[in-house]
């Protein structure tokens, strides 16, 4: 993988990490609908996508999965598998092992 979208695949990363955060925030404050972040490349995006608890849950079932704004996708590094009028769910393809590997959900067990 380029260094250009070895850094893409890595921003996702970051943002899902921030986006673990907010859940356990959330759910000891018991919000929801959370807010979360666009998990999209782009470091400066500061879109907010509400998503229920449930929702949220099976889009972390897998570690290739991320949450981003409709027209945030990056076909060099993911595929759409889902879209709605609220968000578009990817799946990374270009650093897919990155995105198992850094997997908190994994790290936790």
């Amino acid at each position: 993988m380029s260094a250009s979208l070895d850094r893409l695949a890595r921003n996702q990363v970051l943002f899902r990490e921030v986006n673990e955060r907010v859940s356990e925030l959330a759910e000891a404050g018991r919000i929801d609908p959370i807010p979360f972040l666009c998990e999209c490349s782009e470091m400066e995006c500061d879109e907010m996508i509400e998503l229920g608890r449930a929702e949220y849950e099976g889009i972390r079932s897998s570690p290739n999965l991320f949450v981003v704004a409709t027209g945030h996708e990056i076909s060099e590094i993911e595929r759409v598998t889902e879209a709605s009028d609220r968000f578009t769910l990817v799946e990374m393809t270009n650093g897919a092992q990155l995105a198992v590997d850094t997997d908190p959900r994994r790290r936790a067990q």
